[in-house]
């Protein structure tokens, strides 16, 4: 039925009445928008609660401003809301954590709670230092881990530490894990530092497919003509790396994504007028053919575009963060 406000002249719709009109409001809502008809009524809340439960909710962990304790947000189309209360934290299906925010101070994630039995996705920004699972409420672990590690040194870098760093990925349950390489044009090739390494070489038995992509930095090159080389307390990350990694592991899918910087540009610049990109790809046939027949049977190499056609928009913007 209509309500006629005795303030206005305007017509009210009593939504009741009008169930379908207000499932399609819902649907096409901001997260801001579900919060704020949440604290409306208890219909509401019932019906915001359908729809969150539904679509789940992106929760992002990150250092607070100047040094403070790390604080959670939510992720609301491009923008980044802080909720006054922890109504969202079941809803929450993908997990944002900023390195820095775990390595300081691992009290923040002590009140999440079950997280780990409702989230699909958990994405691990700037890894460069010793992170693990028992800091975490997560277990099991997610189903997909993507993992962004910066393939050249940072000037906020801590120095090489002499404890043996724990892997983040000691937990049951990850069957997808996504190791974006992050590389610089600064540096004449990519590098990474031990804990990455370790991170990157150690996969729980519950894995069944790994996922490499390199991407290059958007950040302003300095000196293109003439790069740098890396400490040499940092590994160099190339194809012999890349290669002995999947011949451990030859029970898992690989798929390897714009792989040309593990190709010195030397090597490339050798190939008649071939790409990195495709001079890494003749690389990876080149290994494939020289293992035992089935020793590393499920490799594909793919050029970024190829992959988000391969596995969609929506799961090429979670593995890759854009």
């Amino acid at each position: 039925m209509f309500v006629v406000s005795q303030a206005s002249s305007s017509p009210a719709l009593d939504a009741s009445s009008f169930p379908h009109l207000l499932d399609l409001v819902l649907s096409f809502s901001s997260l801001r928008v579900l919060l704020a008809f949440r604290n409306t009524s208890r219909l509401l809340k019932v019906k915001v609660d359908s729809v969150l439960e539904r679509n789940g909710c992106h929760m992002r962990i990150v250092r607070g401003r100047n040094g403070s304790d790390p604080r959670i947000a939510y992720i609301d189309g491009d923008t980044v809301i802080v909720p006054t209360s922890r109504a969202l934290i079941r809803f929450t299906r993908t997990v944002d954590i900023d390195n820095q925010a775990v390595v300081h101070d691992h009290d923040i994630f002590g009140h999440l709670g079950s997280l780990g039995q409702n989230i699909k996705t958990l994405r691990v920004r700037h890894y460069y230092q010793s992170l693990g699972f028992q800091y975490l409420p997560f277990y099991p672990a997610p189903p997909t881990c993507v993992i962004s590690m910066n393939a050249f040194p940072l000037d906020s870098e801590p120095p090489p530490s002499l404890d043996c760093p724990t892997t983040l990925l000691d937990a049951h349950g990850t069957t997808k894990l996504v190791l974006i390489f992050v590389t610089s044009r600064d540096y004449q090739y990519p590098t990474i530092t031990s804990h990455q390494r370790h991170t990157a070489s150690n996969f729980p038995s519950t894995l069944k497919e790994v996922v490499i992509i390199f991407s290059e930095s958007t950040a302003p090159a300095h000196n293109l003509s003439s790069p740098k080389l890396a400490p040499e307390n940092r590994v160099r990350l190339d194809k012999g790396i890349i290669f002995t990694l999947m011949g451990n592991n030859t029970r898992l899918k690989w798929t390897l994504v714009d792989c040309g910087p593990m190709i010195p540009p030397s090597e490339a610049a050798e190939a008649a007028g071939d790409d990195r990109h495709a001079t890494a790809f003749k690389h990876v046939d080149r290994f494939i053919s020289l293992t035992p027949p089935g020793f590393v049977s499920d490799i594909t190499c793919l050029r970024l575009d190829e992959y988000r056609k391969r596995v969609g928009d929506e799961q090429f913007r979670l593995d890759t963060f854009v």
